[in-house]
């Protein structure tokens, strides 16, 4: 192929706009990995489709794609090596997976672009030492995305994923191409593929990535010619007026975690969604759930039971099996949280009022934490001395006390939904460029029983003074979490164990000197609480910080666009 691409233009005809990830690792994509890989392929051409299995992979994939074309990462349409063959940088970057899938993904294209941004300012130093790209900088040169959800929660897959009708998009391949017309089948094979739930997924997927590969063409002839962001956008909702296609703007989370002392602050993970509490509980026997089902010694288990307790029916298991039981007997949801934000617009939704929104700070009964190092170091501002030097200097922010006490779970998203289509936060989207945080202090027997109002959003707290349902609508919170509970529960798991090595004396005596020492055996359960994001764990955390990033990330969809005029 290499000597075959003679110029810009036949390369980016040959596949050269679009670039698709395959995470193996995905749910969906798992169990139908070649006939995926293959038609891919098929559609934008075998260089462009990245297949990742490990953190190395995608690390190493999200590499390529951002350095295809480009000296550094300011966009520069010059080849940064002999193996780009000339490739302008891709146009549209496809993401097939879960939702960890397309946050890992974005998170590791905008650490590559700041790395890379680093990488030109050390070879073309300048005299402002101050400037290092910013994440919200970084996230505005991305590419756009055209996400296909094919991992088992599939949260943002409600928002940002690329469905279409199945009258929609016709599947493009090299294949068809040969020119022979195979367009028939047997009714057999017809039948079949209907039966076939995988395979009717994969047959969606090939029509998203051949629609997409078409798009990624049109808008990488664009960035070719050179017009401008505004004509850009008029070609957008042209196609959106014809139903063809719209670009959705998706605002990312950063959270960070550290400690209160920590004076530089590097760049968080980029995420969608997060939470601590009841929900990652859950996740973590989601997970235990699935790995003993996959288990070696399960092999007798059937194949589609193994595929079912990975899927949402998993969550479902391990929420009445484990987590569920759990909670009622030992309280081991329940988290000490302690809730501030510098945001002085942040609003509280008071469902008794019929979702009225106040002010959370100050005037709207927030308090204004006086405690020394409760100021954080804000946006920059001008100031200029008696000399009339102006320099910048970094305005200080006071935190704002909006919740301290017991809750549930603690949860922030800037999408409505979290994994298999729960709209869990239902104000997230009618700010821009805001998150909802939701802290849930009703019992989980309640929340169980109230699992239908919950998944489609109608679930309000009412109640005159027991506030069960406490949600806020800012860019910035940040979150201290304990458990006594939990440490004791973990405490407890330990103690058993220990107890039940002891009471088999075949394996003391096979392991006498083996055993762990006193010192370790004895080492105290770990301070803080599970934390995860984008359906991921994320281990134990003391703190974190949830933010919104100020540039929002570029999606493709192909809902229909709102009626105007109904003839």
């Amino acid at each position: 192929n290499n000597n075959n691409n003679n110029n810009n233009t036949n390369n980016n005809n040959s596949g050269g706009s679009t670039a698709i990830i395959l995470n193996l690792n995905a749910r969906s994509v798992s169990g139908s990995s070649k006939e995926l890989i293959s038609l891919a392929s098929s559609i934008v051409g075998e260089k462009h489709v990245y297949v990742t299995r490990t953190i190395e992979d995608a690390l190493l994939a999200a590499r390529m794609v951002v350095r295809q074309g480009r000296t550094c990462s300011g966009g520069d349409d010059e080849t940064s090596d002999d193996d780009d063959d000339g490739l302008l940088p891709y146009s549209l970057v496809v993401p097939v997976g879960g939702d960890g899938t397309l946050s890992g993904w974005i998170d590791g294209m905008v650490n590559e672009i700041m790395m890379l941004d680093t990488d030109t300012h050390d070879k073309h130093p300048t005299d402002d030492n101050n400037n290092q790209l910013k994440v919200h900088e970084a996230v505005g040169r991305l590419p756009t995305v055209g996400y296909i959800p094919m991992g088992t929660g599939n949260g943002l897959g409600y928002v940002i994923g690329c469905r279409m009708p199945k009258s929609k998009g016709k599947l493009v391949s090299s294949a068809e191409s040969d020119g022979d017309d195979k367009k028939k089948k047997k009714w057999r094979d017809k039948l079949k593929s209907k039966l076939s739930l995988k395979q009717r997924k994969v047959d969606h997927a090939g029509r998203v990535m051949s629609s997409l590969k078409q798009i990624g063409d049109e808008l990488q002839q664009q960035q070719q010619q050179g017009e401008p962001q505004q004509q850009q956008q008029q070609q957008h909702e042209q196609n959106r007026e014809e139903g063809e296609y719209s670009v959705v703007e998706m605002p990312l989370m950063e959270v960070t975690h550290h400690s209160p002392d920590e004076q530089n602050i590097t760049k968080g993970d980029l995420c969608f969604f997060a939470g601590s509490g009841f929900d990652s509980l859950m996740l973590e026997d989601f997970k235990q759930v699935k790995a003993w089902s996959k288990s070696p010694q399960r092999s007798w288990t059937p194949s589609f039971v193994k595929d079912m307790l990975s899927s949402v029916a998993g969550d479902c298991v391990a929420l009445v099996t484990k987590t569920l039981p759990q909670a009622l007997l030992h309280q081991t949801h329940k988290i000490s949280v302690k809730v501030t934000t510098t945001d002085e617009g942040t609003l509280w939704i008071d469902h008794r009022r019929g979702d009225f929104s106040e002010l959370a700070v100050d005037g709207g009964g927030g308090l204004s934490v006086e405690e020394e190092g409760m100021e954080k170091e804000g946006e920059e501002e001008l100031d200029s001395n008696n000399d009339g030097v102006t320099t910048k200097k970094k305005k200080k922010k006071r935190q704002h006390l909006i919740y301290s006490g017991i809750t549930g779970i603690l949860a922030a998203s800037t999408t409505p939904f979290y994994g298999g289509g729960m709209r869990l936060f239902p104000y997230a989207r009618l700010f821009p460029n805001k998150l909802q945080l939701r802290i849930g202090r009703i019992s989980p027997l309640t929340g169980f029983l109230r699992i239908p109002a919950i998944f489609e959003g109608s679930y309000r707290d009412k109640s005159e003074g027991d506030f069960g349902c406490l949600d806020f609508v800012g860019d910035d919170f940040e979150v201290e979490v304990s458990s006594t509970r939990y440490e004791e529960y973990l405490k407890r798991k330990k103690e058993q164990k220990e107890s039940k090595k002891k009471a088999r004396w075949w394996i003391r005596k096979k392991r006498n000197d083996d055993d762990a020492s006193p010192d370790e055996t004895c080492k105290s359960s770990p301070t803080g609480f599970p934390f995860q994001h984008s359906g991921e764990s994320m281990g134990i955390k003391e703190r974190f910080r949830v933010r919104v990033v100020k540039q929002p990330v570029r999606f493709i969809s192909f809902l229909k666009p709102r009626i105007v005029v109904d003839d």
